[in-house]
């Protein structure tokens, strides 16, 4: 059984970058996307069409890369740079919102599930018919523990020290439950099934829309 897509994506973007690294080149990360993408259909075309996996992992990177800035500015009032904010680091006067001001690591935890959840729900909706209402919420609780996860689970993988994988098990626990209480939770989900291809596809294209709708007002504001 082969590599699943997000490993085999995650390690053409890691190789890549590292070999910028040692000659000393500057790297995009929506460049290196596009190129992980492209060599895995240039082996593969039919992932595009029949593995769900390889679509749902390459729009939440999508989502990531277009929304992080954008969502953690309009949170803490501070761009991190970049093409796609408001164009200078620094803090931006009368930006932001009180609370995420000084905590800016629950605004990146945020900005990330938000930018990879919001392009994928038009997906999941039509391949599983239903809608995550407290997925956010979720997320947010459940991405602090995950770094610790993969190097607990590689340190295991490598050294072959079966005591490594006591934190892991028990972390991977702790979200499980997570997941399971907020499974639980009244009206967790709308169930919508059998929607069009054709909605999907609007909904798609207004996403787009407002994220380059959102690009041009920054822009503005960068450059008044």
């Amino acid at each position: 059984m082969g590599a699943p897509t997000s490993a085999i994506r995650a390690g053409i973007m890691g190789s890549v970058f590292m070999i910028s690294y040692v000659f000393y080149r500057e790297t995009d990360l929506s460049r290196l996307v596009v190129f992980a993408g492209a060599t895995m259909l240039a082996f593969n075309p039919l992932l595009l069409h029949y593995d769900l996996g390889f679509q749902l992992s390459f729009l939440a990177v999508t989502g990531i890369l277009l929304l992080h800035n954008p969502v953690k500015t309009f949170l803490t009032g501070r761009s991190d740079g970049g093409d796609f904010c408001y164009g200078s680091t620094g803090k931006l006067p009368g930006k932001g919102r009180l609370f995420f001001r000084n905590n800016e690591r629950i605004a990146d935890i945020l900005a990330v599930t938000v930018g990879a959840q919001l392009l994928v729900f038009p997906l999941i909706l039509y391949n599983f018919g239903h809608i995550s209402l407290y997925s956010v919420f979720a997320n947010t609780l459940i991405v602090p523990l995950l770094p610790f996860i993969m190097v607990f689970g590689f340190l295991t993988a490598v050294t072959g020290f079966v005591i490594l994988a006591f934190p892991a098990f028990l972390l991977l626990s702790i979200v499980l439950f997570v997941i399971n209480m907020i499974y639980s939770f009244p009206f967790s989900a709308i169930y919508l099934e059998n929607v069009p291809a054709y909605i999907i596809v609007f909904i798609y294209i207004f996403i787009f829309y407002k994220i380059y709708g959102l690009k041009k007002k920054q822009e503005r504001e960068a450059h008044p």
